[in-house]
């Protein structure tokens, strides 16, 4: 078989391992790629690489491939997503100035671990300021149409804040959030791993939510594409979506958590202490208590690499619900089509493992009653309960008066 050379963007996060395990221990030279890796520093930039093909694929948002398709965001080209890359590693964490507040009105440390309680009590220093006068607190997260902003949003709307006049949200690119939080630029983020962990070690902010409590098992990055080029390079793309397959199960393996995160930590990926990142791989996460987080962040288990299309669903719902767009048969539809296991499951056809008597019956519901484990774990914090061919009943649910254009 002929070397294919690709192009992959990326952005400095440990969930971009795959791609970085891919090229760096021989997995994408066993399946005769060339793959080069090229760092970008906030995700618009690299969603732009993408849509003009200065890449040919990319280390991506879940939300973004699915607003390609909807044509929001300044897109360029509709953008497909044949596999994960990852599941869960954000985090939201407030300045060390808010921590105290939320002390101050009867939260604590202890209670980390259970976001709701967090979200309440931020919810009573919201109103303390509005009675006073205050300047209404600032949020960031990566970008309007991702995984960080609809978490962070869900989270603030549990205790009855609405994220968008009780608080300002602003967009600050992951390597800059720490900074943000130092200079005072913001009061709060959602942002994935490393990077609160290192705004704590420094002491400009605590975690007081971890995303792998907010959904136990939630969608994160997909390895992303544009639509046209799949069309035309249909075994390209399958080839990738096995090498990832393959990359993702290495970084899984407990045994190679050191030689992962000294990977990671070259200068030219993410140019962070090894140390740091190795703790977060293991779930170690600094402020947050003793034991190691189940499933803070996960490449291979759970189906992880898989594209549910129910999950493109639910946030689709997101944007719905925050009015980026209208609620039509016309645009979920386009929603849905964003992902693409008909690719995943071609390619991994002949893995038992992965053959469509696991995923047939689940593929299309949140909480699958075929499935009650993978139920179970799907379940957001609030148990609100996602049917993904019921989202006239979804809406409803969340008191939204939705009509169907």
């Amino acid at each position: 078989m002929t070397q294919v050379t690709l192009r992959a963007g990326f952005i400095p996060l440990v969930d971009a391992a795959p791609l970085i395990v891919a090229r760096e221990i021989g997995v994408a030279r066993a399946h005769d790629i060339d793959l080069q890796l090229s760092r970008s520093t906030s995700w618009a930039a690299v969603r732009d690489r993408l849509s003009v093909g200065d890449v040919d694929c990319a280390h991506m948002l879940s939300p973004i491939v699915i607003a390609s398709q909807l044509g929001l965001g300044n897109a360029k080209a509709p953008m497909i997503a044949p596999a994960g890359l990852s599941m869960n590693g954000n985090a939201i964490s407030v300045s060390t100035e808010l921590y105290q507040e939320m002390h101050d009105v009867g939260w604590s440390a202890d209670m980390v671990r259970n976001p709701a309680t967090s979200a309440v009590a931020l919810a009573k220093i919201i109103r303390k300021r509005a009675s006073a006068g205050e300047p209404a607190l600032t949020f960031a997260s990566v970008y309007p149409f991702s995984t960080h902003s609809y978490e962070l949003r869900y989270w603030l709307a549990s205790a009855g804040i609405n994220p968008d006049t009780d608080v300002n949200l602003t967009i600050v690119p992951p390597p800059l959030m720490v900074d943000a939080l130092a200079d005072g630029q913001i009061d709060g983020s959602c942002v994935g791993a490393p990077w609160s962990s290192i705004s704590f070690e420094v002491g400009h902010s605590h975690i007081v939510a971890l995303k792998a409590d907010l959904w136990r098992q939630g969608p994160e990055k997909v390895l992303a594409v544009r639509e046209h080029w799949a069309d035309e390079n249909p075994q390209t793309v399958s080839t990738l979506v096995q090498m990832l397959i393959h990359a993702a199960a290495w970084c899984s393996n407990p045994d190679n958590t050191d030689e992962l995160a000294q990977l990671l930590s070259d200068e030219k990926y993410l140019g962070i202490d090894a140390g740091i990142i190795g703790r977060t791989l293991r779930g170690l996460i600094l402020g947050v208590g003793e034991a190691p987080v189940e499933n803070h962040l996960l490449f291979d288990p759970h189906r992880a690499t898989y594209p549910w299309r129910s999950q493109a669903l639910w946030f689709y719902a997101q944007m719905v619900r925050w009015r980026q767009i209208d609620h039509s048969e016309v645009n979920a539809l386009a929603a849905k089509k964003a992902y693409r296991p008909d690719i995943y499951r071609k390619a991994f056809a002949t893995i038992p493992l992965l053959g469509s008597a696991l995923f047939g019956p689940a593929e299309n519901a949140l909480g699958a009653r075929s499935l009650e484990a993978l139920e179970a774990d799907t379940t957001l914090f609030d148990q609100r309960l996602f049917d993904p061919d019921d989202l006239p009943g979804y809406f409803s649910g969340l008191g939204l008066n939705v009509s169907v254009t």
